[in-house]
Protein backbone atom coordinates (compact mmCIF):
# COMPACT_ATOMS: atom_id res chain seq x y z
CA UNK A 1 0.00 0.00 0.00
CA UNK A 2 1.55 3.14 -0.51
CA UNK A 3 0.92 6.77 0.99
CA UNK A 4 -1.92 8.13 -1.25
CA UNK A 5 -4.36 4.52 -0.67
CA UNK A 6 -3.11 4.79 3.06
CA UNK A 7 -4.51 8.24 2.97
CA UNK A 8 -7.47 7.69 0.75
CA UNK A 9 -8.49 5.07 3.68
CA UNK A 10 -7.98 7.38 6.10
CA UNK A 11 -10.70 9.58 4.59
CA UNK A 12 -13.00 7.15 3.95
CA UNK A 13 -13.03 5.81 7.89
CA UNK A 14 -13.94 9.42 8.12
CA UNK A 15 -17.20 8.64 6.90
CA UNK A 16 -18.17 6.14 8.91
CA UNK A 17 -21.93 6.02 10.70
CA UNK A 18 -21.73 3.99 13.67
CA UNK A 19 -25.47 4.50 14.18
CA UNK A 20 -27.63 0.74 14.19
CA UNK A 21 -30.60 1.36 12.66
CA UNK A 22 -31.65 -2.93 12.76
CA UNK A 23 -33.79 -2.13 15.33
CA UNK A 24 -35.88 0.32 13.97
CA UNK A 25 -38.86 -0.37 11.22
CA UNK A 26 -38.17 1.25 8.17
CA UNK A 27 -39.07 3.45 7.53
CA UNK A 28 -40.52 5.02 11.05
CA UNK A 29 -42.38 8.59 11.02
CA UNK A 30 -41.83 9.13 14.55
CA UNK A 31 -39.42 6.90 16.50
CA UNK A 32 -40.39 7.89 20.07
CA UNK A 33 -43.61 7.55 21.45
CA UNK A 34 -45.76 10.68 20.65
CA UNK A 35 -49.04 10.50 22.33
CA UNK A 36 -52.22 10.22 19.21
CA UNK A 37 -49.15 10.29 16.73
CA UNK A 38 -50.00 7.18 15.18
CA UNK A 39 -53.50 7.78 15.27
CA UNK A 40 -52.91 11.30 13.47
CA UNK A 41 -50.63 9.82 10.95
CA UNK A 42 -53.02 6.99 10.20
CA UNK A 43 -56.43 9.88 9.90
CA UNK A 44 -53.59 11.58 7.21
CA UNK A 45 -52.95 9.10 5.35
CA UNK A 46 -56.37 7.55 5.16
CA UNK A 47 -57.71 11.07 3.96
CA UNK A 48 -54.49 11.56 1.22
CA UNK A 49 -55.16 7.64 0.25
CA UNK A 50 -58.83 9.19 -0.53
CA UNK A 51 -58.24 12.07 -2.20
CA UNK A 52 -55.50 10.35 -4.37
CA UNK A 53 -58.45 7.75 -5.17
CA UNK A 54 -61.09 10.74 -6.74
CA UNK A 55 -58.05 12.18 -8.28
CA UNK A 56 -58.55 11.30 -11.80
CA UNK A 57 -62.41 10.72 -12.08
CA UNK A 58 -62.96 13.69 -13.47
CA UNK A 59 -65.23 14.27 -16.52
CA UNK A 60 -63.72 14.75 -19.63
CA UNK A 61 -65.19 16.48 -22.35
CA UNK A 62 -64.55 15.51 -26.05
CA UNK A 63 -62.05 18.37 -26.91
CA UNK A 64 -60.08 16.90 -23.77
CA UNK A 65 -60.11 13.47 -24.91
CA UNK A 66 -58.59 14.22 -28.15
CA UNK A 67 -55.70 16.25 -26.96
CA UNK A 68 -55.24 13.10 -24.47
CA UNK A 69 -55.07 10.97 -27.36
CA UNK A 70 -52.82 13.73 -29.89
CA UNK A 71 -50.32 13.53 -26.74
CA UNK A 72 -50.53 10.00 -26.28
CA UNK A 73 -48.83 9.65 -29.76
CA UNK A 74 -46.11 12.22 -29.57
CA UNK A 75 -42.60 10.80 -29.11
CA UNK A 76 -40.20 12.02 -26.17
CA UNK A 77 -38.85 14.60 -28.21
CA UNK A 78 -42.51 16.01 -29.65
CA UNK A 79 -43.96 16.07 -26.07
CA UNK A 80 -40.69 17.96 -24.57
CA UNK A 81 -41.20 20.44 -27.64
CA UNK A 82 -44.69 20.51 -26.91
CA UNK A 83 -44.39 21.44 -23.34
CA UNK A 84 -41.60 23.67 -24.54
CA UNK A 85 -43.94 25.91 -26.17
CA UNK A 86 -46.73 25.87 -23.82
CA UNK A 87 -43.87 27.16 -21.29
CA UNK A 88 -43.30 29.98 -23.70
CA UNK A 89 -46.24 30.60 -24.77
CA UNK A 90 -47.44 31.27 -20.89
CA UNK A 91 -44.16 33.15 -20.46
CA UNK A 92 -45.37 36.22 -23.32
CA UNK A 93 -48.60 35.91 -21.81
CA UNK A 94 -47.19 36.61 -18.35
CA UNK A 95 -45.07 39.62 -19.96
CA UNK A 96 -47.95 40.47 -21.91
CA UNK A 97 -50.33 41.17 -18.97
CA UNK A 98 -47.65 42.84 -16.90
CA UNK A 99 -47.57 45.42 -19.68
CA UNK A 100 -51.27 45.92 -19.37
CA UNK A 101 -51.53 46.37 -15.87
CA UNK A 102 -48.71 48.80 -15.70
CA UNK A 103 -50.62 50.31 -18.23
CA UNK A 104 -53.85 49.84 -15.91
CA UNK A 105 -52.03 51.41 -13.14
CA UNK A 106 -51.11 54.40 -15.22
CA UNK A 107 -54.32 55.25 -15.90
CA UNK A 108 -55.36 54.61 -12.83
CA UNK A 109 -58.11 52.57 -13.86
CA UNK A 110 -57.59 50.20 -10.91
CA UNK A 111 -57.98 52.66 -8.31
CA UNK A 112 -61.44 53.42 -6.21
CA UNK A 113 -63.13 56.68 -6.26
CA UNK A 114 -63.92 58.38 -3.10
CA UNK A 115 -67.74 57.68 -3.34
CA UNK A 116 -66.34 53.33 -3.23
CA UNK A 117 -66.95 52.64 -6.75
CA UNK A 118 -64.31 51.42 -9.22
CA UNK A 119 -63.33 53.81 -11.76
CA UNK A 120 -63.02 50.91 -14.08
CA UNK A 121 -66.62 50.96 -13.85
CA UNK A 122 -66.67 54.54 -14.40
CA UNK A 123 -64.59 54.01 -17.48
CA UNK A 124 -66.93 51.20 -18.95
CA UNK A 125 -70.32 53.55 -18.70
CA UNK A 126 -68.38 56.40 -20.66
CA UNK A 127 -67.20 53.85 -23.63
CA UNK A 128 -71.21 52.54 -23.51
CA UNK A 129 -72.50 56.52 -23.43
CA UNK A 130 -69.65 57.35 -26.29
CA UNK A 131 -71.27 53.98 -28.07
CA UNK A 132 -74.21 55.13 -27.74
Amino acid sequence: MDDSQVVEKAKNTNLVCNENIAHRKSPELFPENVPGAWDMNRTLTAAAGDLRSTRFRTELDTQDVRLVNELGQFSADQLMEYVRNLQNSAYTLGIEEAKQFSKGKFLRIFEKRSDGTDIILRHEKLKLEVQN
